[in-house]
């Protein structure tokens, strides 16, 4: 996806990579906070 043989991407393949890469980044930002044990004051 992030390489292409077309000179450019469309819209929905845009859409799908950052849509991909949020879900990627706020998983592994999960897995660190319960790595690290961090959790919200009660």
């Amino acid at each position: 996806m992030l390489i292409t043989s077309e000179n450019t991407r469309t819209f929905n393949t845009d859409t799908r990579l950052a849509c991909t890469l949020a879900a990627v980044a706020g998983a592994l930002n999960t897995a660190a906070f319960e790595t690290v044990g961090f959790s919200l004051p009660t």
